[in-house]
């Protein structure tokens, strides 16, 4: 499967802004879904999108907060953990279930994750 780039938001490029609008609008639709059924106070957006930054947040939070109809303004924020998020996430995961089910340990904390160097060593690796 081949995925689609959003283009570069540029000043005077109406394509590009309407790819990213029509791009946000359906991500704003299921945001406000999960929003107005669970009230959070922060919704944080994950993965590589959140390497987009404010090019995608901004346009995200005026079409979010536009489709609720309840005062209901969470935040909505880019991950510090940016595009290696799920990675992370499943081997903090991976760490406490093989200290359960192989281990026989209950209760085991999940690991800390060191958001700089986790960021260093993934830039590190894409330089190689």
């Amino acid at each position: 499967m081949r995925r689609r780039r959003v283009p570069p938001r540029r000043r005077g490029e109406p394509e590009s802004t309407e790819e990213v609008e029509r791009f946000v609008g359906g991500l704003a639709t299921g945001i406000a879904t999960v929003t107005m059924a669970i009230d959070p106070d922060v919704v944080v957006v994950g993965g590589g999108l959140s390497r987009a930054g404010d090019a995608l947040l901004e346009p995200l939070r005026r079409a979010v907060w536009g489709a609720i109809p309840l005062p209901i303004r969470p935040s909505i924020i880019a991950s510090e953990l940016g595009a290696e998020s799920v990675v992370l996430g499943a081997v903090a995961l991976a760490y406490v279930e093989s200290a359960h089910r192989v281990y026989g340990i209950a209760d085991v904390a999940e690991p800390h994750i060191d958001v700089a160097g986790a960021r260093a060593l993934a830039e590190r690796v894409a330089q190689s």
